[in-house]
């Protein structure tokens, strides 16, 4: 694994944005949790597919097949999302 000073600038803001999310992810699985707001497994889970989907791009130069099926869950992760959000 790289140190942080001889990565790249895409690969830092990449690490960065998966902190920022992986944290608000967290948050908004709490608030889920503890009955304050319902329905925040709706924002909270495409939170999650979005990760999935920065860790694919990251994933892409080292291992393209691991990478793939980061992109496949991401999708199907974001298809069940909308189907949720949209028809209940």
């Amino acid at each position: 694994m790289k140190k942080w000073n001889e990565r790249e600038k895409f690969d830092k803001a990449i690490i960065i944005i998966r902190i920022i999310i992986s944290i608000i992810a967290i948050v908004i699985a709490t608030i889920q949790l503890l009955g304050i707001w319902d329905n925040a497994i709706n924002l909270a889970v495409p939170l999650l597919g979005v990760l999935i989907l920065l860790q694919s791009i990251q994933e892409w130069k080292t291992s393209k097949s691991i990478a793939i099926l980061g992109l496949c869950s991401a999708v199907f992760i974001f298809i069940c999302s909308f189907v949720v959000f949209f028809m209940s």
